[in-house]
């Protein structure tokens, strides 16, 4: 989910900015219907990054994820246009006010769009791990072998309300497999549809032969009602799957009344990223559109 959140994102911004160049200056520059494009774009990834290093890349069901990236990159066109009408005396843009854009001002309005993004996800960061407090109505968030029985019959009652994110995140990577030696971050989400009188969610992990692992492994806790969070200890190569499992303790403290699964692969640590690492991509596309940039301002000296 981790390619989807980034290619949303990016998406979203461009739409934004776009749709924004056109209220503005009712369409009738191509010159800057190109600037803005590339423009959106080097700003859509580096503002995408931020967001996936701020939320852990967990929050491809959060409402933020749908608002914040229009809102920022709307802003920024503003910005932009009214800084290159500052500068254009002879450029005629419908609807951009013309008020003159001081140095300061612009730094300032820059780092207050920055600042806005890092609030906005800051929110969604936990304040810390323990290894175990109460979810949704339970006393503990993990389950154990003696807890573990009969679950060759979850597919039976595989749910949708179950969601499970996964991701390795760090300055220089982004990935959903992690490396032997790190900690894989996962968030599990219960939205029923169903009415429950007393819900609760509970997690474990099994490698590739069905054994639990570890119960000091993992680390959980609960952000929200309906959210289990926290981190899993990759220490062993191979293929491990999340569990994640619902009960109504009203009806049944053993038998579940909706499950999910999620695998993960835990990678040799001189693997490589399979095409995961969104963030030498990422900085990539804007190295490029950086030269992009620079190319169509070189040729277009007379607006200058």
């Amino acid at each position: 989910m981790l390619d989807e959140q980034m290619i949303f994102w990016v998406l979203m911004s461009l739409i934004s900015g776009l749709v924004a160049y056109v209220v503005l200056t009712e369409g009738k520059n191509r010159f800057l219907l190109v600037l803005i494009f590339f423009f959106d774009l080097l700003f859509s990834v580096s503002t995408g990054y931020i967001w996936m290093q701020a939320t852990k890349g967990l929050a491809m069901y959060d409402w933020a994820l749908f608002i914040l990236p229009a809102i920022l990159t709307s802003v920024a066109t503003l910005l932009l246009l009214s800084y290159y009408v500052a500068y254009h005396k002879k450029e005629t843009l419908p609807r951009v006010p013309a008020f003159t854009v001081r140095r300061t001002s612009f730094i300032l309005s820059l780092v207050a769009v920055v600042l806005l993004s890092f609030l906005v996800a800051s929110s969604y960061l936990p304040a810390g791990t323990t290894s175990s407090i109460t979810a949704l109505g339970s006393g503990r968030t993990i389950l154990d072998t003696s807890d573990v029985v009969g679950d060759e019959c979850l597919s039976c009652i595989s749910s949708s309300d179950i969601t499970i994110q996964r991701s390795v995140v760090t300055p220089f990577s982004i990935r959903e497999n992690p490396k032997k030696g790190e900690y894989l971050d996962f968030k599990i989400d219960f939205k029923p549809t169903i009415s429950y009188a007393d819900p609760s969610l509970m997690l474990y992990v099994t490698d590739s032969k069905g054994q639990l692992i570890p119960e000091t492994k993992i680390y959980s806790y609960s952000p929200a009602p309906n959210v289990l969070q926290g981190q899993i200890l990759c220490d062993e190569l191979g293929t491990y799957t999340i569990t994640a499992v619902a009960y109504d303790l009203s009806v049944s403290g053993t038998v579940p009344m909706g499950a999910n699964t999620q695998s993960y692969t835990v990678l040799a640590t001189t693997s490589a990223d399979e095409g995961q690492n969104i963030v030498i991509v990422s900085f990539l596309v804007a190295c490029i559109v950086i030269v992009l940039l620079i190319w169509i301002v070189a040729i277009r000296k007379k607006y200058f």
